[in-house]
């Protein structure tokens, strides 16, 4: 059973993180903005936002709101 904090690695093996994420990415695919910054936020920056914000007991959109906030689109 995996504990808080997870990890990019561990964070699909905690119920509660894919409970939380299944949350987050529905918010997600309300916005626009949201949808096209992150895609399918389950690998790469914005899984490791994402799990930084559920590691600091971020609400699911609060934490979308903040990784979108981050997006850098420049190379």
């Amino acid at each position: 059973m995996i504990t808080t904090p997870v990890t990019a690695d561990n964070c699909f093996e905690s119920p509660a993180f894919v409970a939380w994420w299944d949350d987050a990415h529905g918010y997600q695919l309300t916005s626009e903005l949201a949808e096209w910054a992150l895609g399918i936020p389950d690998d790469g920056w914005a899984l490791d936002c994402l799990v930084d914000c559920y590691n600091r007991g971020m609400s699911p959109e609060a934490a979308i709101d903040e990784t979108v906030e981050g997006y850098d689109p420049s190379p």
